[in-house]
């Protein structure tokens, strides 16, 4: 890309939960095999968040730890005067009508003592892509206005009810990038992108219902209530005359009983999902977003150096990778076609070949050279939802191995479902260790919690 028109990444923020849980110790309580955890999918420990690490707490922190970060590299104070854009990628928004970044506001205001009313707050929700969008809208204004700055951030807590199959996936954390022109990390080319979108029901967050009466009488016969006690209760309380206003604001009800409506509506952060139609879309998502891609942009797929997938858990790119692998590198190779049928005795393209590839010598040649370096952190860590492609970037960012020399490849997907793929350059001007510095502190400040606690803590949420 032309130098005057590049934008992208030129500062990071983390917030990491002060507390992690091994992931052993859940295995070791769910009966679960530990070796299906550690090396089937790659977890070592889960961030676990406390009552007050809250979405937008956790988003305000990691933009105070972005402008701590500048400070410390340029020696001048972060100006916010030159920032146009915060946006927030989540889907764990604390409210349905306000953007959960407005929330941030205040963590801010008491610590920068800055003005920033001038700023555009806005919330972006597509499950785990929300803040990819967010991303590359920024990318495209600062790119139409060279002299700005917008502040892109990812802030989520990715909670499963209790013994499912989706709570070992557990995680959460918050991540503050810096869209700017001419940037010091990572170089965003937003002209080329593939996106595949469809109505899926993989995963989801509905508004529940429930009825009124259903909950009293419940509750009654919990309680050991005869039914004709319960009917005269219904009726009475049917038939009180409450006033809708209570208190100081329009609309704030004391009891649920005097809500105007007969349900009563429970959104849950807890997910309604479908495992295997969530890696169905996952894969289909991806496959065709990366198919439109490789149509329009000039670099090959074989040259980028690194594939970028939005990891729900450290594992999952290099398990669902093989047939893009296949489609656009390998059988484009006849000596690589040659060595991997000589390996596979299945018939070509057929379910058994299909799961063969996957476990063939070459792929894991493949895997170990362009997706494993950036599986680190999502093992320390957990599913962020929408921050876990940030941080599998991040991850490749500081690994020993990782070269600035090739472009790299990002395969971001959110549930629902959505992918974009994209390509970024990475800048010879990053300093790795300081950004390893930056985030490995913050890794080794965390505390250890046993499992009563967690669970403690779990309902809390």
């Amino acid at each position: 890309m032309n130098s005057s028109t590049s934008v992208g990444i030129d500062a990071f923020g983390f917030y990491i939960p002060k507390h992690f849980l091994p992931i052993e110790k859940l295995a070791l309580k769910r009966n679960i095999p530990s070796e299906k955890l550690t090396l089937g999918l790659g977890l070592k420990s889960m961030a676990v968040c406390e009552k007050h690490e809250t979405t937008d707490f956790m988003a305000a922190q990691s933009i105070l730890d972005l402008c701590n970060e500048w400070e410390q590299k340029t020696g001048q104070k972060f100006d916010f005067n030159d920032v146009d854009k915060i946006y927030l990628g989540t889907e764990s928004s604390i409210d349905s009508a306000k953007p959960s970044i407005t929330y941030a506001i205040e963590h801010l205001k008491a610590n920068l003592h800055c003005d920033l009313t001038h700023i555009d707050f806005l919330d972006m929700t597509f499950a785990c892509i929300g803040g990819i969008d967010a991303m590359l809208i920024c990318v495209d204004y600062v790119r139409l206005n060279p002299s700005k700055k917008c502040i892109v951030v990812v802030s989520d807590n990715a909670i499963y009810d209790l013994e499912t199959g989706g709570e070992y996936t557990q995680g959460a954390g918050a991540i503050a990038v810096l869209i700017t022109h001419k940037p010091s990390i990572l170089e965003i080319d937003s002209s080329t992108v593939g996106v595949s979108t469809a109505n899926d029901f993989d995963f989801y967050k509905p508004l529940r219902s429930f009825s009124k009466e259903q909950l009293l009488r419940e509750a009654a016969h919990r309680l050991g209530c005869s039914d004709d006690k319960i009917s005269q209760a219904i009726f009475d309380l049917n038939h009180e005359k409450v006033p809708f206003k209570e208190g100081s604001l329009e609309g704030v009800i004391s009891s649920f009983w005097n809500l105007p409506e007969d349900t009563i509506h429970v959104h849950r952060k807890q997910p309604v999902y479908d495992g295997k139609h969530s890696n169905d879309c996952y894969e289909d998502r991806i496959a065709q977003a990366l198919n439109r891609f490789s149509k329009k942009h000039s670099t090959p797929i074989s040259q980028f150096s690194t594939w970028i997938f939005h990891l729900p858990y450290a594992f999952q790119g290099r398990r669902t990778a093989s047939k893009n692998w296949w489609e656009h590198i390998a059988k484009h190779q006849p000596e690589l076609v040659q060595k991997i049928n000589q390996e596979i005795n299945s018939l070509p393209e057929s379910a058994e070949w299909w799961k063969s590839l996957a476990k063939c010598t070459e792929y894991k040649k493949f895997v170990q050279s362009t997706i494993a370096r950036t599986e680190t952190l999502s093992s320390q860590l957990g599913n962020l939802y929408t921050g876990s492609i940030f941080m599998a970037a991040v991850s490749a960012l500081i690994s020993d191995d990782f070269t600035s020399e090739n472009p790299i490849l990002f395969l971001s997907y959110g549930s629902g479902s959505k992918s974009k793929v994209f390509a970024a350059q990475p800048l010879k001007s990053i300093i790795p260790e300081t950004l390893k510095k930056q985030i490995l502190s913050k890794l080794e400040a965390r505390s250890e919690i046993n499992f009563e606690t967690y669970e403690q803590w779990h309902r809390m949420q």
